[in-house]
């Protein structure tokens, strides 16, 4: 009776762990939605400075800004340049990666947690073995006649 019950608080507890990860796999981080906002708007006024810049409509300030923006990027000699990125893809890649690797972690997570279940669930059914042998022996110790 009681390893059923163990065994129903265990395959509970299994899946209330398995809420948590699906809960936090589905609920974004509050710092990453402001970060990924903070990106796109940086990435907007580069898109939208270029194509100033491009059109020749852009002001003597801002096609001053631009060039100084290129002059940081190449200030260090040619190690330091290199191909343009998209900010936005970039910012695509690292968080795809960073939400695989969190969610790897918590599948181990997961699997350690199980594992320790097993490992309590083992230990009580072991506890429970041994009272039932003390207790079998006691009774065959009152049973007998001194």
């Amino acid at each position: 009776m009681n390893s059923s019950s163990s065994e129903n608080e265990a395959a509970t507890f299994r899946e209330l762990l398995e809420k948590v990860v699906k809960l936090e796999e589905a609920t974004p981080n509050k710092q990453l939605k402001s970060r990924t906002k903070n990106d796109r708007e940086e990435a907007e006024i580069e898109r939208s400075n270029a194509l100033s810049a491009i059109d020749g409509s852009s002001s003597d300030e801002s096609k001053s800004s631009i060039n100084d923006d290129l002059k940081d990027d190449f200030e260090f000699g040619p190690k330091k340049a290199r191909k343009p990125s998209n900010p936005k893809k970039d910012l695509i890649k690292y968080l795809e990666k960073k939400s695989k690797d969190e969610i790897a972690t918590k599948r181990e997570e997961l699997r350690i947690r199980e594992k320790e279940l097993d490992i309590t669930r083992l230990k009580a059914e072991a506890d429970i073995e041994e009272r039932k042998k003390m207790t079998e022996l006691l009774m065959k110790l009152a049973t007998q006649k001194p």
